[in-house]
This record gives C-alpha cells, sequence and structure tokens, in this order.
C-alpha cells in the first residue's frame, strides 16, 4: 500500500510544479517610445506607399501621450535604428497580390525582443484611405494604451486624391527630396478633393520649408497662409495643423501671441509632433526666454534625433545660449568660454571648429572680436555669403561699424519677411543698433517691442 502512496505524491508534487515551469514570462511594462521603420515592398502599389504608410502610422501614434514616436523624418531616414534610441520597432511590409494590398507589421521591444504583436491587413486599394489610423489602433492595443481617435476629418474619399497624396509623401522621404515636386503632388491632391484636410496640412508644411529658404515670393507666403488656414479650418482637432499655423503666424506675420496659441494646442493635441516642440522652443528663445526652451528642444531632439545633429539644432543652441554637456560642439564650446569671460581659452577651441553657414560665421567674428582680435573678427564678418538672409548680411556690417549699411538691409528683410528676423533680440552682434529709434521701430513690427 506505500507504493501508491508514494505514486500518488509525486504526482502532485508534478502537477504543482508544472504551472511554475510552464509559466510564461510577465509582460513587460509598454515601451516609452517607438519607431516606425521603413516596410519592405513588393511590387504595383506596395513601393508607393512604403514610406507613406509608415509615416501615417507614426503620425497617428504620435498623439498617444503616454508614448514618444521618433520622428518619421529620422525614423525613416536612419541608416542605423538603434541610434533612434526608440524603446520598440514597428516594421513591416506590402505585397501587391493582383491588386489587394497585403500588409503585414510587427511590433517588438528593441532589448529583449519581446513581441507585443503582429497582424496581417488584406486591403483594396480603395480600403487603404484609413488603414494607418486602424494599424496604429491595433498597436495601441498590443501595448494597452488609449487608442489613438480616428482624424476621420482628415482623410478623403477621392482614390485619386489619396494617391496623389501618396506620391507627395513619398518624395518628402527620399534620401534626395525634391520639395517642388512634393509640393505639386500636394496642390494636385487638394484640387481634387477641396476638402482633403491632411493634404492641406503636409501641403503647408511642405510650402513652409520653402519659405523658410532664400526665395521667398509674394505667392509663395499666399499660398503657404491660404493652405495653412485652410488646414486648420478642416480640422481643428489636428496637432499638426496647429503646428504650421502657429509657425507661419510666428515665423511670418510676427504675431508670437497668436502662435504661442496654436502650438500649445499643437502640444496637446499630438505630444509626439516634433516640429511642434521645436517651434514652441523657437518662439519662446526669439521671444527672450531661453531658459524656458530647454524642454522643448530637448523632447524636439528625443523625437527627432538626426535633425538634433544637424545645423538647425545648432542654431537654436547658438542663439539661445545652451550649451549642455552633452553637446560636444567646437563652436559650442568657445561661444561659452566667451560668454564666461575666458577669451583665450575661446580662440584656443577656435581651430577645431567647423565654421560654414552664415550665423556661424558670425558667432566667430563675435568670439574674435571679444578676445580682442580684431583683424581676426573682421575676416569672419567678411566671410557671410552675400546670398545669406539679409538680417545676417545686417550683422556683418554692425560688426565692420557700418551703422547705416546695417540697417538699409533690416529694412530689406522686412520688406522680404524675413524670417530670421524674430531673432532680433538674440543676435548679439547688433547691440550697437539697439539704442538707435530705427531699430526699435523694428522690433515693434516684428512683435517683439513688448518683449
Amino acid at each position: 500500500m506505500a507504493r501508491p502512496k508514494v505514486k500518488h505524491f509525486l504526482l502532485i508534487v508534478f502537477l504543482a510544479a508544472a504551472p511554475a515551469c510552464t509559466r510564461p514570462k510577465p509582460r513587460p511594462a509598454a515601451p516609452g517610445s517607438l519607431a516606425v521603420l521603413p516596410f519592405t515592398a513588393a511590387g504595383g502599389q506596395a513601393d508607393l506607399i512604403a514610406a507613406a504608410l509608415p509615416a501615417g502610422i507614426a503620425d497617428s501614434l504620435a498623439s498617444i501621450p503616454q508614448l514618444r514616436v521618433i520622428a518619421p523624418e529620422s525614423s525613416l531616414r536612419a541608416a542605423k535604428p538603434e541610434t533612434l534610441r526608440a524603446g520598440a520597432f514597428l516594421n513591416g511590409s506590402i505585397e501587391d497580390n493582383n491588386g489587394l494590398l497585403k500588409i503585414t507589421v510587427r511590433l517588438k521591444n528593441t532589448t529583449d525582443g519581446f513581441e507585443w504583436g503582429q497582424a496581417t491587413f488584406s486591403r483594396s486599394p480603395a480600403e487603404m484611405i484609413r488603414v494607418h489610423d486602424q494599424i496604429a489602433a491595433a498597436v495601441a492595443g498590443w501595448m494597452r494604451l488609449p487608442v489613438p481617435r480616428p482624424q476621420l476629418r482628415s482623410i478623403t474619399s477621392d482614390l485619386d486624391a489619396y494617391t496623389l497624396f501618396q506620391k507627395g509623401l513619398q518624395q518628402r522621404y527620399r534620401p534626395h527630396r525634391s520639395l517642388d515636386t512634393e509640393i505639386a503632388f500636394y496642390e494636385q491632391a487638394v484640387r481634387r478633393d477641396t476638402y482633403y484636410a491632411r493634404a492641406y496640412q503636409k501641403l503647408a508644411e511642405a510650402l513652409l520649408d520653402k519659405a523658410k529658404g532664400p526665395a521667398r515670393s509674394k505667392d509663395l507666403l499666399d499660398r503657404l497662409r491660404a493652405a495653412a488656414k485652410r488646414a486648420l479650418d478642416l480640422n481643428p482637432d489636428a496637432g499638426g495643423a496647429h503646428a504650421v499655423y502657429g509657425e507661419v503666424m510666428h515665423l511670418f506675420e510676427w504675431r508670437p501671441a497668436d502662435a504661442s496659441l496654436h502650438l500649445r494646442d499643437a502640444i496637446r493635441l499630438e505630444p509626439g509632433n516634433a516640429k511642434a516642440h521645436l517651434a514652441y522652443a523657437v518662439l519662446q528663445i526669439a521671444s527672450g526666454r531661453p531658459a524656458e526652451s530647454a524642454g522643448s528642444l530637448a523632447t524636439a531632439a528625443q523625437l527627432d534625433p538626426l535633425a538634433a545633429a544637424g545645423p538647425e539644432f545648432l542654431r537654436i543652441r547658438l542663439l539661445a545660449g545652451l550649451f549642455d554637456q552633452q553637446t560636444r560642439n567646437p563652436l559650442l564650446e568657445a561661444l561659452s568660454e566667451s560668454n564666461a569671460g575666458n577669451y583665450a581659452k575661446a580662440v584656443d577651441l577656435m581651430p577645431g571648429a567647423a565654421v560654414e553657414a552664415p550665423l556661424e560665421y558670425l558667432f566667430a567674428a563675435m568670439i574674435y572680436r571679444g578676445a580682442g582680435r580684431l583683424d581676426k573678427a573682421a575676416e569672419f564678418a567678411a566671410s557671410v555669403p552675400p546670398s545669406s538672409s539679409p538680417v545676417f548680411l545686417a550683422c556683418a556690417k554692425a560688426l565692420l561699424n557700418d551703422r547705416n549699411g546695417a540697417f538699409r538691409l533690416l529694412d530689406r528683410a522686412v520688406q522680404e519677411r524675413d524670417p530670421q528676423l524674430i531673432w532680433l533680440k538674440r543676435l548679439p552682434m547688433l547691440t550697437s543698433l539697439q539704442a538707435d529709434p530705427r531699430y526699435r521701430n523694428i522690433l515693434d513690427m516684428v512683435g517683439l517691442g513688448n518683449n
């Protein structure tokens, strides 16, 4: 009788231990950040939407407050995804199977490979119009995060308009972006459907990028204002529409108070919008509140890491005076030393600085001027290319003690609606002009008189 009891006891022990042996690993906490990588494509329509679809998914997920979504400008262009420093990656593939598009997506943790989920969506081209929102909803569900609200007013029911819009996005995320071609596709899309809010928003963003360049006509600015206003009117719940409209208000309308309201709405509606955070940081710096901009600038850098390593962020840090320890740049370090009165050390750092852009020439001139090296200061000031912004050319004239020449260039900048005018109070090269009533008049014109 003892042997059956022993067998019965061992069976109980085995059954008790079995769940512990087969119990799955505990579900990890949802990742704090996510990057949507380019999809692989095979044939036909699949090639067209391989970049456009991931960008749409990322834009939709960016409205989830608990999730930091890497901007498509970085996630779709990064040579090595690990440089994005995202907690999870969403990747996928698209196949064109006799006109039916098969989309497979998979979400995995970056570190431990935990798979949050995978799914396959089979859609006709007409059904593709809403698929980015549907995939974003599935991804949020896998992570048990709030599902982003579909922006139904942003989509179109016109398949031709949608195809033109996709072609515009395809241009946007190519390695060598053709801005004019991208704009042309968006303009064709909104001519097909005058209520296509998302196409108007992307059109406004592309026109804004062009207006920030050296060639800026009245027609371009009129088209930019109209597209930004139309996008916002059609969908006032779209964070991206508030972001681009806020930038237009700041850079070209010179209405910083209105710009601030729209940029804050953009961040509230779409916390993962890198452009909104960066534009708000620029507004704070230009308005004389650089210390307040640090948080917005840091968030923008996390969301768009490739841009954070580029020239635009360097220029903003120069103007803000933000020299954090993580930014290892000889010019920033030299300027920091110069501002602290360590002129000899600042000059010693300058040979290692890459001085290539107009603003960098001007700050290099300031560093040498502070050290008493007036010959080098004049050399750098004179190196600002004639094709540069008239604001930067005015700075060079001021450094060369040509006050009247500086004011002529500032007047030209006002006539041309030069977006660099917002930086007037952050450009130390213009200090010698500040007592002149003409300078105060220009400050009032660009909305900086009361700041």
